[in-house]
């Protein structure tokens, strides 16, 4: 292994805009959901001039979650359950490459407490 090529810098900029609302029912669920906007930009620090960039693209897309909290207690808990869910969708892209396809992130989070 070249010991020249084991680290690697990188410049890197994330930026994100997002519109959103959201909605509290019975105390105990939260739901939202908007629009996004993010900038996104990495660049190795590479010795040559013509080092391509890595990302270099605007996405726009579309969110949702949502959140339920049946736990006893905020920070010692006892009893009871909580669940956390959110959804990402990128729909459109600036992308420098001119390659893009819409893709979707999932995330979900639960907890139990006995």
């Amino acid at each position: 292994m070249d010991e020249e090529l084991s680290l690697i810098n990188v410049d890197f900029q994330d930026w994100n805009n997002q519109a959103y609302f959201q909605s509290v029912f019975v105390q105990k669920y939260l739901i939202g959901g908007g629009i996004e906007y993010k900038y996104l930009n990495i660049v190795p620090s590479v010795v040559t001039k013509n080092s391509p960039a890595v990302e270099d693209s605007n996405y726009l897309g579309v969110f949702g979650y949502l959140k339920f909290d049946a736990l006893d207690s905020k920070y010692f808990p006892t009893k009871g359950w909580s669940f956390t869910g959110d959804v990402h969708s990128y729909l459109m892209s600036s992308n420098y490459s001119k390659v893009f396809e819409p893709f979707t992130i999932l995330k979900a989070d639960f907890a139990v407490a006995a």
